[in-house]
């Protein structure tokens, strides 16, 4: 039953946030202490299974597992991790193969009486759900996918399954919650009162308009339901940017259910036009009309002292240090590259297999936008090379952390390869990524950029060129590729 992995469009699940913070729910589902103790053996038959491997992609140690013969397996669990309900999660793993015949990681969802729930419901925004059960050999890669938990869900438990001959590993594994954007966390405080609006701005991001003469301090305003626990919270924090207008700003924690009464409350100036910081120990706050209690966490709400000016400032992501509202997520900005109309992007690389090599918009399959790339390649071709981009004048990826695109094939096992060349030269100071034509349905791939596999010293500031190919020229193709995007950390 426990068998499939469903996975999503990898890091286009980055999205905007606006409630973080600091550690992930998986923080200690680390394999560097032997043994770990948040790890259990369920099945172990004719293999060689460690919870302590040398072969890591960080840190001292990974969970490894060798098969002996090919009726091998092995599972592998971790303990309990609590989840909220009506919450989405964002979980990641590094994975590594050596002739395995098959492994995979996935979330299962359990109810609070123990009963199996079934796996963790991907959330896809349009996009296909895929069976990534892997095989075969890879170097180490990211696995991501963005899910909700069912209604009864009390808890969630990672498993590790693997079968047959051949080696896999397993680390770096996190899981996280993900918080809803800027335009779903604040609302407006009062309506027809605080005349408040709220936009995405951009790199995380929210811009905050109010009208002349309003009739309500409060602007901003967002509801705990059920209420929120931050006794073991220490500290929150968030950019803004203001305009030197002097107005002093308040921001206020509600609890128990009652608005300016058992309040805590935090108050700053706007007295610069440069994007800040602001910092508010929790232990600091001013108690107003009452006893706070931070286990009964029921409403935060953001106003100024004036209602009399129109007002125009910037908020950007709220982080809650410390406690079990603490949790990281990597934010990202994206830089489009390639989507609609790609044959304006890509051309077919230059030489005698040109000939060979056919491009064309196609609209019949697009995973994103109006159309996509189709390649269709003929059998016995005169060169590797198919895809080419050459950038002129050279493009910076320097601050740059992921490539990423959406690739669909045939299962035809054959291995693929994106290279950046850099500073002017081809197959000099270059960057390489590869993967495997396993399935026939549209996956998104991720390439942590300062993890190719160097030719020479490539400098990410001096990307020349772009090439894609396959490693073979015998056998005819035909392949897919659609919306490709740079990501860069939206909040540092």
């Amino acid at each position: 039953m426990l068998r499939k992995l469903l996975i999503i469009k990898c890091l286009s699940l980055f999205i905007v946030l606006y409630l973080s913070a600091g550690e992930s729910l998986a923080a200690d589902f680390t394999f560097e202490n032997a043994p770990p103790e948040n790890w259990a053996v369920e099945k172990k038959q004719n293999c060689e299974l460690s919870l302590a491997s040398p072969e890591s992609r960080s840190g001292k140690a990974s969970l490894s597992y060798s098969g002996l013969t090919p009726d091998a397996g092995a599972t592998v669990t971790s303990k309990k991790i609590g989840v909220l309900k009506a919450a989405e999660y964002f979980f990641s793993a590094w994975l590594k193969s050596d002739n395995i015949d098959t492994y995979s990681v996935w979330v299962y969802c359990f109810s609070e009486l123990g009963d199996a729930l079934g796996p963790a419901k991907v959330i896809c925004e349009g996009d296909p759900v895929f069976d990534v059960i892997r095989s075969g050999s890879s170097g180490w890669r990211l696995l991501t996918h963005r899910f909700a938990c069912p209604e009864q869900t009390s808890y969630i438990k990672i498993f590790c399954s693997f079968k047959g001959k051949g080696k896999a590993y397993v680390d770096n594994i996190s899981v996280d919650r993900i918080p809803p954007s800027p335009k779903e966390f604040w609302q407006e405080a009062c309506p027809r009162q605080s005349m408040a609006s709220i936009n995405a701005a951009g790199r995380g991001m929210a811009e905050i308009k109010t009208e002349p003469a309003r009739k309500a301090v409060n602007m901003l305003r967002h509801n705990f339901s059920p209420f929120a626990d931050w006794t073991k919270c220490r500290a929150m924090e968030f950019p803004f940017r203001g305009k030197a207008t002097g107005i002093t700003y308040f921001l206020n924690i509600d609890t128990k259910g009652k608005e300016f009464h058992d309040t805590l409350e935090f108050c700053w100036t706007d007295d610069s036009s440069e994007l800040k910081t602001l910092s508010f120990p929790l232990d600091k706050g001013k108690a107003v009309r009452g006893k706070p209690d931070l286990s009964q966490v029921s409403a935060l709400r953001i106003g100024s002292r004036q209602k009399e000016k129109a007002e125009n400032f910037f908020l950007g992501g709220l982080k809650v240090k410390g406690g079990s509202e603490s949790y990281t997520i990597p934010v990202f900005e994206e830089k489009l590259l390639s989507d609609d109309t790609p044959t304006g992007f890509w051309k077919k690389y230059p030489g005698r297999q040109s000939a060979d090599i056919s491009i064309s918009n196609d609209d019949t399959v697009a995973v994103k936008g109006k159309n996509c790339l189709k390649v269709e390649i003929k059998a016995a071709r005169k060169g590797y090379n198919t895809l080419w981009h050459k950038f002129s004048p050279f493009a910076d990826f320097s601050p740059m952390k992921y490539l990423t695109f959406y690739f669909r094939g045939r299962k035809t096992g054959i291995i693929y390869r994106l290279e950046l060349d850099t500073k002017g030269k081809e197959n000099c100071d270059s960057l390489s990524f590869s993967w495997r034509d396993d399935s026939s349905a549209w996956k998104r791939l991720a390439f942590p950029l300062r993890e190719g596999r160097k030719s020479g010293k490539p400098d990410l500031s001096q990307v020349s060129a772009m090439r894609i190919y396959s490693t073979q020229k015998e056998k005819a193709e035909t392949w897919w590729i659609d919306r490709m995007v740079l990501l860069y950390p939206r909040i540092k």
